[in-house]
């Protein structure tokens, strides 16, 4: 992939003094790399993935304040987006016609007519719509968490209505199966009141706030099962024996600032050096500050 196609590209999700995610999946190893960058070239280590096989490649639709891709740390609404991965042409039909061409359509798998469809904002919205008034601000969030969830089940797309999404890079390759990433941009944004008033329009039901739930981490089944009714917060892409033990970690403490500090704790009792002890959590999704504060106050 290069640079300048790249940029071309993710210029349109990228915000001024905002966080934009790169995420990297190896399919083959199961490892998960989150990267959060405020410039192109920030990117650039990650990017150098994005050829390889075996490798996903993500970026995230809206923008976040600080380098930590959840919802209460959004910053910019940059749109919506659909996910129809069964390769029912017949449904990316029926949401062209209706909803109007989508800014980007991206397919993810070509032989299979998988597609990501993205719906941009001529204007973000931001925090600063609301004169920075934070109460106003989470309520738009479930605002636009609703309509996303209405459309979402209305066009019978996958469940991809959660704000912090991700969605799959072009240029680059499918690491499930090495087929090129292709994609078409048509140029067109919306106002954001326009999704609405289309739901509104066509007398379909809201969704109420307790259908509303964020979509989940894709997890082991087995793993959550054994962790107990409270799951713990780990990418569950990591390698299995890493999973296992910090699982068993999590069901001791149920807690998970006390399940990583024990797990790193037995990773340094393995005479682990600090560089696979920080590849390791990584892959399970601890953040790396936190990783780095935890390793620090052990070694003293």
């Amino acid at each position: 992939m290069k640079l300048e196609d790249f940029k071309d590209f993710i210029s349109h999700f990228m915000a001024e003094n905002a966080f934009t995610s790169f995420a990297v999946i190896n399919r083959k190893k199961y490892g998960f790399y989150p990267n959060m960058f405020k410039t192109v070239e920030d990117a650039q280590r990650p990017l150098n993935l994005a050829d390889k096989n075996n490798f996903c490649n993500y970026f995230s639709l809206n923008n976040f304040h600080i380098a930590k891709r959840e919802e209460e740390n959004v910053k910019n609404i940059n749109g919506f987006m659909f996910d129809f991965d069964d390769g029912d042409l017949s449904k990316i039909e029926k949401i062209l016609e209706e909803l109007g061409n989508p800014f980007f359509e991206i397919n993810t798998t070509p032989s299979k007519n998988k597609f990501q469809l993205i719906y941009l904002l001529k204007t973000p919205v931001n925090i600063q719509t609301f004169n920075n008034n934070n109460e106003d601000w989470m309520a738009f969030l479930k605002q636009h968490l609703i309509i996303s969830k209405t459309l979402t089940d209305y066009f019978k797309s996958d469940r991809t209505f959660d704000i912090p999404r991700i969605c799959r890079l072009p240029y680059g390759k499918n690491g499930k199966n090495s087929e090129e990433i292709t994609f078409k941009q048509n140029n067109i944004k919306y106002n954001w009141n326009y999704f609405q008033d289309f739901i509104i329009k066509n007398n379909i039901p809201f969704s109420t706030l307790d259908e509303v739930k964020k979509s989940p981490k894709k997890t082991a089944k087995t793993a959550v099962k054994t962790a107990g009714a409270k799951a713990p917060d780990i990418n569950f892409n990591g390698e299995k024996q890493y999973i296992d033990l910090y699982i068993k970690a999590f069901n001791k403490y149920q807690d998970n600032s006390r399940a990583r500090y024990s797990f790193i704790q037995i990773l340094i009792n393995k005479r682990m050096n600090d560089t696979r002890i920080k590849e390791i959590s990584q892959s399970l999704g601890f953040e790396e500050v936190d990783t780095n504060r935890i390793i620090s106050r052990i070694r003293s």
